[in-house]
């Protein structure tokens, strides 16, 4: 990243830098992982996307300009089934992002709708303006494509290769949150001190996305994919598939499975589970912007949007880790048994100070976890 002088390189693996915590909980296997990395991307895609979001902050940095491709990438991954899709993802997810190939959208489109069933009909989604076959596609087509639309093609890129590389992904699988953060400034100035920056969020799942603003409040760039949310109800009632309810009261989708959309749990493709990630972009000035959460659902399962980002800033003056496991330790003491993982990210905002707007809901629940601790002892 330049820094008015020349350059410099920002450690992104560094604990004073992004947070990073996880736990195992009462689980036999931690099956969670996380990738924290900086990637190039096409700056064109970019700069599409933040049009589309914002017209009135125009991006359009000069050729020249090196830095204008740097962005950083963050993903989380839960794991079902098993750890083999969401250490796959973790080792790959990035790279496929980074090198996913725009001119091969017709290919990826026909090999989805391979997989039968659901996708006989499937025309791209994000990708149909650039699926139909017939591209003079040579080595200089620029394929135009908006972030959203790059998102989804990498999505379906990796799961065909885990369908091809990876055979305990019949019936294991990961749901996946992706976060892409990058500068609008010019020149380019770091995710941590940009004047404006764009975060975009690709998700399958029921891992979350949490964009954390400067004065307390929140925005949800993901939404759970569970059968008996509206829209993956709307979405699969054309199919019919079977809802069933197990043992702990819990809606599972043919029986068996927790998510209506993932990467892996191939032999679920054909009754609707599908690996199009939802994709959502927010466009703001810095200074309105605190941080950016990643959560699975061990933590999300217990703990509120809001709850989250205050325990985060709670911890934000000894640093990102420390707030990454003041978020690991509140959910534990709230009963979560499953496997937790959190990334944090600092905005420009990361200093600003405000009030703790579910401090009083917190210590109510920490009594009643105490009380019931006890109960259960006597």
């Amino acid at each position: 990243m330049p820094n008015g002088k020349g350059a410099i390189r920002i450690p992104v693996d560094s604990p004073k830098v992004i947070g990073t915590a996880s736990s195992r909980g009462s689980r036999e296997y931690q099956e969670d992982a996380y990738t924290v990395s900086a990637i190039k991307l096409n700056p064109s895609i970019l700069r599409r996307t933040a049009e589309r979001e914002n017209g009135a902050h125009a991006w359009d940095p000069p050729a020249t300009d090196q830095f204008a491709y740097q962005v950083l990438f963050a993903g989380i991954y839960d794991g079902h089934g098993g750890t083999a899709v969401s250490h796959y993802l973790q080792e790959n997810m990035h790279k496929v992002f980074e090198n996913v190939d725009t001119r091969t959208v017709p290919d990826i489109v026909s090999a989805i709708k391979e997989y039968g069933g659901y996708f006989r009909r499937f025309k791209g989604g994000a990708l149909e303006p650039w699926a139909q076959t017939g591209w003079d596609l040579d080595e200089h087509t620029e394929m135009n494509l908006t972030l959203e639309a790059y998102a989804t093609l990498a999505f379906l890129r990796i799961d065909l290769d885990i369908a091809k590389t990876i055979p305990e992904s019949a019936d294991c699988g990961a749901t996946a949150s992706v976060a892409i953060i990058h500068s609008l400034d010019m020149p380019e100035s770091p995710f941590y001190s940009a004047d404006w920056l764009s975060v975009t969020v690709a998700h399958c799942g029921d891992t979350r996305g949490i964009l954390c603003r400067s004065d307390g409040r929140t925005i949800p760039m993901t939404a759970n994919h569970h059968a008996d949310e509206r829209g993956e109800t709307s979405r699969l009632r054309r199919w019919g598939a079977a809802m069933v309810m197990d043992s702990f009261n819990e809606l599972r989708f043919m029986g068996s499975l927790a998510n209506t959309r993932c990467l892996g749990d191939i032999r679920f493709r054909q009754f609707g589970v599908t690996p199009e990630p939802e994709v959502h972009t927010h466009v703001a000035q810095g200074h309105t912007l605190s941080s950016m959460v990643l959560v699975s659902d061990g933590i999300s399962g217990v703990l509120s949007d809001g709850e989250i980002s205050d325990l985060v800033r709670s911890k934000a003056h000894i640093g990102p880790e420390a707030s990454a496991k003041e978020v690991i330790d509140f959910a534990e003491e709230m009963g979560t048994d499953d496997n937790c993982s959190i990334i944090v990210i600092p905005l420009p905002a990361w200093s600003t100070k405000y009030k703790d707007l579910t401090k009083d809901l917190r210590e109510y629940r920490l009594s009643g976890a105490a009380n019931s601790s006890r109960q259960r002892r006597m």
